[in-house]
């Protein structure tokens, strides 16, 4: 019985990290796309906003999978570092887009939500 709880815990805790890493793969793939190939719902939405629902995303689901005491903060430095380098590499890689402070910040409230919410 216990060993089979095990078991399903640890499937869970391992569709937590897939889910994390598919969410953190999309966030990637649209953050290097040039602006002017971004699907009009993107164009339409406050920028910040949807900075701020992907990183709430992404700490949401990496708290999901997290299980030491050190996972918020863990979570918090590796978010954050993922994002500060989708951030620094837009305009390298893609046309049109811009390092931004304001994304930075968009980036971190929502890490910090999505910890919360987790």
């Amino acid at each position: 019985m216990l060993k089979g709880r095990i078991v399903s815990l640890l499937r869970l805790r391992q569709l937590w990290l897939v889910l994390a890493l598919v969410w953190a793969g999309i966030v990637l793939f649209y953050s290097l796309q040039p602006s002017v190939e971004l699907p009009g719902l993107f164009r339409l939405v406050q920028d910040l906003v949807l900075h701020f629902g992907a990183y709430a995303g992404v700490s949401f689901l990496l708290m999901l999978y997290s299980r030491s005491s050190a996972g918020p903060v863990k979570v918090s430095v590796l978010s954050f570092g993922y994002g500060l380098g989708v951030e620094i590499l837009q305009p390298i890689v893609a046309e049109g887009r811009v390092f931004s402070w304001y994304d930075v910040l968009a980036n971190s409230l929502g890490i910090a939500s999505g910890i919360v919410l987790a």
